[in-house]
């Protein structure tokens, strides 16, 4: 299941504090949990009507997605988490959370 932010909102679920901004996908049990506890969501589907089944893994990363999509690609990836963090610390506006999270699953630097 994937669901929509139509606006920004935070909740908390599975014991973390979810700060999810307009635009951004949440897939999974988040995504459930935000639609049946009225967030501001809207089911995501694929054009024939049909909910979608992608793996947010595959593909390449794409950094100006929405940071639940990030996260969504990262999964418990930590060279995937080194790879996202090393590009969203380039980027003009460098998202706090976005670096936070991914903080948390890449691996410390051993400089």
């Amino acid at each position: 299941m994937r669901a929509q932010a139509r606006a920004p909102f935070t909740c908390y679920h599975n014991y973390e504090l979810h700060s999810v901004q307009a635009g951004d996908v949440l897939d999974g049990d988040l995504a459930e949990y935000a639609l049946a506890t009225g967030c501001p969501v809207d089911e995501l589907t694929d054009d024939d009507g049909q909910e979608s089944e992608g793996d947010p893994r595959d593909g390449e990363l794409d950094i100006t997605a929405p940071t639940a999509a990030v996260l969504a690609w990262v999964g418990d990836d930590k060279d995937r988490a080194a790879q996202a963090l090393a590009a969203e610390k380039v980027t003009e506006k460098p998202r706090t959370g976005l670096v936070t999270a991914l903080e948390k699953l890449a691996p410390a630097d051993e400089s």
